[in-house]
């Protein structure tokens, strides 16, 4: 039997910004189509525009039988 998979908390950091799970989605510089934020499955990516560093960090916290584990 396959167990619920659930996206809990997501965080995106980019340089010194950072995005999260009460923002509603994502960004919208976040290419996000195909990605289920409900069991967070899919692929994200994000689109920075300009010549320069970034620093892209994401924080993906997948929960495997939430509601029957608590």
């Amino acid at each position: 039997m396959a167990v619920p998979i659930d996206l809990e908390e997501w965080a995106l950091k980019v340089n010194s910004d950072l995005y999260g799970t009460y923002y509603d989605p994502a960004p919208g510089f976040v290419h996000a189509i195909g990605f289920d934020f409900t069991t967070g499955l899919g692929t994200l990516s994000p689109i920075l525009v300009g010549a320069g560093d970034y620093f892209v960090g994401w924080f993906l916290d997948h929960e495997l039988s939430q509601r029957l584990n608590g």
